[in-house]
């Protein structure tokens, strides 16, 4: 949903985000550390132009590669390839 809208996402740095976003789509911190999300919220400020920068990418992203009809294409490419053998 934040994607969807272009918003940036400001989250712990958790493997199940960070092998899938790259650090110029999401803003990572460091897990249970509240100093690192204090560093990063305070580098927002100072830098606001980014915000928008970060949500353009996470929306081109999902666009690209997690919408359902990008993920229908996956499924049915694999089950089309899989026919074939």
């Amino acid at each position: 949903e934040y994607a969807a809208s272009k918003l940036l996402v400001v989250c712990p740095n958790l493997e199940n985000l960070s092998t899938i976003f790259e650090n110029d789509e999401i803003l990572f911190f460091e897990d249970q550390n509240p100093k690192d999300l204090a560093r990063k919220l305070d580098f927002l400020i100072e830098n606001q132009q980014i915000i928008a920068q970060y949500g353009e990418k996470i929306y081109q992203k999902v666009l690209k590669k997690y919408s359902w009809e990008k993920i229908y294409e996956a499924v049915a490419s694999s089950i089309s390839s899989q026919t074939k053998h």
